[in-house]
């Protein structure tokens, strides 16, 4: 690469730092052009030097993102677990990062298709991302099950674990982290017992 095309590479880099910098930390309402470049140290002008629009860029985070969680979820487990205790665990780790990252959530599952656009793979990936990570715990739990039978157990899974991130998230129900953890890891535990 020459030095031109590795300065572009770089400044194009600082602005989905630095919107992602503020999707962590304010969130997607406060994602704006001026804002994004203010916290590369660049104009507006120049992001869009880089970028079509806003959206183009908010899409880039998300594909970001996905990835993001996916490997936090692999660092916070032990792989030398059984399927059911992974699969806890791994929920949890979830659960944790969207706790931690509220803006990420909003984006990943809360933001309007109409806003971002939307692909196939994204669409994939979204209704996906909470059990991409436990696909071969689920793939032990559920053997035995017919494939219908395992899909909507997945369903249920997934629908579980965003019920109770919107309650927490926005009502703050249960309003105590640690009563929090606790509702949801006994959820997720009676939901396995329920399946085998």
């Amino acid at each position: 690469m020459d030095n031109k095309t590795i300065q572009e590479e770089r400044v194009r880099r600082y602005f989905i730092d630095s919107a992602k910098s503020i999707i962590r930390g304010e969130g997607v309402a406060a994602l704006s052009a001026r804002n994004v470049a203010n916290e590369a140290g660049y104009s507006a002008a120049t992001l869009y030097n880089y970028f079509k629009d806003i959206n183009s860029l908010m899409k880039i985070c998300l594909g970001e993102f996905f990835d993001e969680v996916n490997e936090f979820v692999e660092s916070q487990t032990k792989s030398s677990k059984e399927p059911r205790q992974m699969v806890i665990d791994k929920s949890w780790a979830f659960a944790k990062y969207f706790i931690q990252y509220p803006g990420i959530y909003e984006l990943l599952f809360l933001e309007k298709i109409r806003v971002i656009g939307t692909t196939p793979e994204l669409t994939i990936k979204t209704e996906e991302i909470s059990i991409q990570s436990l696909t071969k715990e689920f793939e032990l739990i559920f053997q035995g099950k017919q494939l219908t039978e395992a899909t909507l157990l997945k369903q249920m899974y997934s629908s579980m674990i965003h019920g109770f991130l919107l309650m927490y998230l926005n009502k703050r129900i249960p309003d105590d982290f640690m009563e929090f953890k606790n509702r949801f890891n006994q959820s997720i535990e009676k939901f396995l017992d329920m399946s085998w």
